[in-house]
């Protein structure tokens, strides 16, 4: 079995989460020994090719896609359109204003991204649903198939680092305004509570890590960029509750990172998981309001009840994927 990995939009760039699935995947397959290559650009006549597995919706990868289903390719899409930011009645309306030409032309294109596919492996159900229920795709070609984490998060190795402060909130990712540091700096200050800021600036550059280092005060630590997954791992292990106020996510990684280190979790309602009882996962509104509030009602949440729900490793991952691959080559 030769599978091809494509990534639309990411590879060589640091795109946090997104580039963590993508190789995590990749290299996993390999270990387990199916035979996986990048795409090469240069390259693109898939002879010899089992399946052609695309790792986000772009347009752009129509005419590949095509291409490859001429040749008798499986395609295997993970359309990465998991967030509640959007309802799946708004995406309704515009696929329908999309009939009207020149209307809505990005969503015409998705839906044709998304049929063009043989199979899903959507992130969540959430997501699973939209793409029938908006998409129209068959659900008997979709299996749900999250994400993983490094094996470090599993083993019981401790990171030698110190933490300038012992009584904190966590937040990890990319700072942008997508990521919403800025709301979760007015609440921390509105509590008088200490935050600890890890990640560095995302694609609009540094003017935002500028705003929320001017709106903070010396209660909110700014740890930068980490690449040391122990470090990480300590972060979460010692902070009294990972909060992710993004605006738009899909299935994000920090909470699974923090919950298998039995720190609880508030995240905003705009991710796939939404309304999933997941135990020491907490959502809530994007508001200042309703953040303090959940914040508040989170911050004696007993660890100690938290569970394995949702928590899998890259390895686990990957064996779905494989399970998909040999399914469609029956």
């Amino acid at each position: 079995m030769k599978v091809v990995f494509v990534a639309p939009y990411t590879l060589p760039f640091r795109a946090g989460g997104f580039e963590t699935q993508v190789y995590q995947i990749f290299k996993e397959l390999r270990g387990l020994g199916v035979d996986v290559l990048w795409h090469n650009l240069e390259d693109s006549d898939l002879e010899d090719v089992d399946i052609l597995q695309i790792m986000a919706a772009e347009p752009s990868m129509i005419p590949m896609m095509r291409m490859a289903k001429n040749k008798g390719v499986k395609v295997v899409l993970t359309p990465q359109q998991g967030s509640r930011a959007k309802s799946n009645r708004y995406l309704k309306a515009c696929l329908s204003l999309s009939k009207i030409p020149q209307l809505c032309s990005m969503h015409k294109l998705m839906c044709a991204t998304i049929r063009c596919a043989d199979f899903l492996t959507p992130l969540c159900s959430f997501e699973a649903q939209r793409m029938t229920e908006v998409y129209g795709f068959d659900r008997d070609h979709i299996r749900v198939i999250p994400n993983g984490l490094d094996r470090v998060f599993f083993d019981d190795a401790v990171a030698d680092v110190e933490i300038p402060c012992k009584e904190y909130l966590l937040t990890v990712g990319r700072i942008e305004e997508n990521k919403n540091q800025l709301t979760l700096i007015d609440v921390v200050k509105n509590l008088g509570m200490n935050l600890i800021i890890v990640g560095g600036p995302g694609s609009s550059g540094s003017d935002y890590l500028e705003k929320c280092k001017k709106a903070a005060n010396n209660r909110v630590y700014f740890w930068g960029v980490e690449r040391d997954p122990l470090v990480v791992k300590q972060l979460y292990r010692n902070a009294r509750l990972t909060v992710i106020p993004s605006y738009s996510e899909m299935l994000p990684l920090v909470a699974f990172e923090s919950l298998s280190q039995h720190t609880p979790v508030v995240c905003t309602d705009r991710c796939g998981i939404t309304g999933e009882d997941i135990p020491g996962l907490c959502f809530s509104d994007i508001s200042v309001k309703a953040l303090t509030e959940s914040i508040l009602s989170m911050r004696s949440f007993d660890g100690g009840t938290i569970t394995d729900k949702g928590i899998y490793t890259w390895a686990d991952i990957a064996g779905m994927y494989k399970d998909v691959y040999e399914e469609l080559l029956k």
